[in-house]
């Protein structure tokens, strides 16, 4: 295993709001995401495709592209099973 996946509805969708250019605190679930983009599902799922590069980011990565610490990341976005990864699945 690469590292330990984390929750869809709490982590991915953060980081697509980030490169979306929303507030990415205030996205939680794939419905929050959807809701502030006013995209259809499959809309979604094709700019998932755009905006990440990859599928695997290490922690730091993440932390960089949301513009935080990994203590910020820990405390706004990761359970406390997920904290020990180092790198995830997006």
């Amino acid at each position: 295993m690469i590292g330990t996946p984390v929750k869809p509805a709490m982590f991915d969708w953060q980081v697509l709001a980030k490169l979306s250019g929303l507030e990415w605190r205030k996205v939680r679930r794939l419905a929050d995401f959807q809701t502030r983009v006013k995209l259809p599902l499959s809309d979604c799922v094709e700019l998932v495709a755009q905006l990440l590069q990859k599928s695997v980011y290490s922690k730091q990565e993440v932390c960089d592209l949301l513009g935080i610490s990994v203590e910020d990341l820990d405390a706004t976005s990761l359970s406390d099973r997920s904290r020990h990864g180092r790198s995830f699945m997006i």
